[in-house]
């Protein structure tokens, strides 16, 4: 209603009065927004256009800290700080990272383009690129998730591709005046993300091939002696099937087991929310052992001892500042045949190293956490 009713109107009077002082006046064509205004107008005219961009500005750095988040729940890139602002508001985030690369990059494009006008060719392949991603995500939306027929998804978005694409062409042209840069910078993210994803697919990969699955460990474990020791503690691992190496390595060297062992998943599932009563699953496996697995969606943000205090609704009571969290570390080494190419294997540790500790991440209680470090090769 809002767009239909005031921003379309504003937009199109603005465009089409630009467009009549551009054939009133072909000089106008320098600067035709500033002079739509008559002189004495043009100062407070500059001020609510500087307003605009800030307000605009405002809107880029909170949608790239939701989408930043957004990929780091769901594994396409790093865990990096994430500083949670409102106790009240949900998705109110700070990312310092992010928000110091977009200054580098506003920075580097000032620096590089010298003016609004060299940017244009640049903006105009990432407004149309951009409508043209949309709108195939808007086809794919409605051909898996609304079960519309092809035709009919046809239909609905085909005119719209056409004229999108035909804008996109037309912009295409102005890749050597600076519309190359959208592109490369498109293409830096996407090689990150599917570096990361390629990096962990393969870790995944390796540590499941010598992972025990539950009966394994439980069969293992009944034909060895170990002392069990009062107590509660919880293993973080991203595998809800298999047995983290952190509890391994912690029975190798110390020999002990605890009373009570939390084997616990942070499951990020592909939709943004999950209903609370999905949201927790417990299951007893015996000889002490319990197998605990969190669900969220991309866009829930993850509060470890709300969780694990939901927990007492299924039968495992827990209480976050009598735990022992013990967290897993991985230490990248190259193996002498990897399976990524060198260059790729460089660029995943460099980003392995960038990364934010499950820890600090999760929010776990200050003072209960223990880290166990491993080398894998990859």
């Amino acid at each position: 209603l809002s767009w239909f009713s005031i921003v379309l109107p504003a937009c199109m009077m603005n465009y089409f009065g630009q467009g009549a002082l551009v054939l009133r006046d072909p000089a106008a064509i320098n600067g035709p927004f500033f002079l739509l205004a008559p002189s004495w107008l043009l100062l407070p005219l500059i001020i609510l256009a500087t307003a605009a961009t800030v307000i605009a500005s405002q809107a880029v750095i909170s949608g790239a800290f939701s989408l930043g988040w957004q990929a780091m729940r769901l594994g396409i890139c790093p865990r990096l700080l994430i500083r949670h602002t409102s106790a009240d508001q949900h998705g109110q985030i700070y990312a310092p990272h992010l928000n110091w690369l977009l200054m580098i990059c506003v920075i580097l494009l000032v620096v590089g383009f010298k003016s609004s006008g060299a940017l244009a060719s640049a903006y105009g392949i990432a407004v149309t690129g951009t409508m043209i991603i949309n709108t195939a995500v808007a086809f794919l939306v409605s051909r898996w998730h609304w079960r519309w027929s092809l035709w009919k998804s046809a239909a609905a978005f085909g005119l719209i591709i056409i004229v999108e694409g035909t804008l996109l062409t037309a912009s295409l042209l102005k890749i050597p005046q600076g519309g190359w840069f959208p592109l490369v910078l498109g293409g830096i993210v996407f090689l990150l993300m599917a570096t990361w994803m390629r990096g962990r697919s393969v870790i995944s990969s390796n540590i499941g091939q010598s992972a025990l699955t539950e009966d394994e460990f439980l069969t293992a474990l009944s034909e060895r002696q170990l002392t069990r020791v009062p107590g509660t503690v919880l293993f973080l691992t991203g595998d809800s099937q298999r047995v983290p190496f952190s509890l391994l390595h912690n029975m190798r060297h110390n020999r002990i087991l605890h009373e009570r062992i939390i084997l616990t998943s942070l499951v990020t599932v592909e939709q943004p929310f999950v209903p609370e009563a999905e949201r927790v699953e417990v299951r007893e496996l015996g000889r002490g052992f319990w197998r605990f697995i969190a669900r969220y969606g991309f866009v829930d943000e993850p509060d470890i001892a709300l969780t694990l205090r939901a927990a007492a609704k299924v039968g495992l009571d827990l209480d976050p500042q009598q735990i022992s969290f013990f967290v897993g570390r991985e230490r990248i080494v190259p193996r002498a045949k990897s399976r990524m190419a060198a260059w790729r294997l460089w660029l995943f540790t460099v980003m392995s190293y960038t990364e934010t500790s499950a820890a600090d991440y999760f929010h776990l209680p200050a003072g209960r956490v223990i880290e166990l470090g491993a080398r894998v090769e990859v």
